[in-house]
């Protein structure tokens, strides 16, 4: 036997029984486990975009609640600025007026109006930042995972 055919056999040999002892997974397991890993990839992905959608959308209902809430105080204190005048006026006619009473009790029913309308606007706003700390929570566990 030459030399050379036996340091090639000496190479090789081992490596065949090595191989046999150490079966590798079969190609379809590969497979599968791939497109496991890809599905989960996938499905983190779009997890991770309907909450930042749904965090975009809050946002927006926050900032038109808030402008509702801006516009809501500006007109109690409008009301209260014209109160007060039609108070003085009252104060300062000698006789009574009951247009000028008519008018006061309006501009304080609109007044109490207006600010439970403010005060159910404060409670939405609270609840939509509420989501909100919630969506980015999840998206912080997500991007931690």
């Amino acid at each position: 036997m030459k030399p050379q055919f036996a340091i090639f056999l000496m190479l090789v040999f081992p490596t065949i029984l090595l191989a046999q002892q150490f079966p590798s997974p079969a190609s379809n397991q590969i497979n599968n486990q791939m497109m496991l890993e890809q599905q989960w990839a996938i499905q983190q992905r779009d997890n991770t975009s309907t909450l930042q959608r749904s965090l975009i959308v809050l946002g927006q209902k926050l900032e038109n609640e808030e402008n509702k809430q801006n516009q809501l105080e500006y007109d109690i204190s409008a009301l209260n600025h014209e109160l007060s005048e039609t108070k003085d006026i009252i104060e300062n006619s000698s006789n009574s007026n009951s247009d000028l009473e008519n008018k006061l009790e309006k501009i304080n029913k609109s007044i109490d109006k207006k600010t439970k309308r403010l005060e159910d606007s404060n409670q939405i706003i609270e609840e939509i930042k509420s989501k909100m700390r919630g969506i980015v929570d999840k998206l912080k566990i997500e991007v931690t995972n």
